[in-house]
């Protein structure tokens, strides 16, 4: 109840003051820049192989639903 919530703060006594920021150098970074995708990849990546929004999730969620077998058979992966 709200009144035993009231009591537990009461008794633990006033909140104490935080403690001060600590005083922290700047963070210095060389040599670890990211490199550009043309770097990592032989051509860039396009992203139109995945289409997105509400509207396509619950599509594909229909399609794979309405696969009985693959529904039956499905296991969680083991993670």
């Amino acid at each position: 109840s709200m009144s035993g919530i009231q009591s537990l703060i009461k008794a633990s006594g006033p909140i104490s003051k935080p403690l001060p920021v600590p005083k922290l150098p700047p963070l210095r970074l060389e040599g670890h820049d990211v490199p550009p995708v043309a770097e990592l990849y032989g051509e860039a990546p396009t992203s139109v192989g995945f289409p997105g929004g509400e509207r396509e999730a619950l599509r594909r969620l229909r399609a794979v639903c309405a696969d009985a077998g693959y529904v039956c058979a499905f296991e969680k992966p083991k993670t």
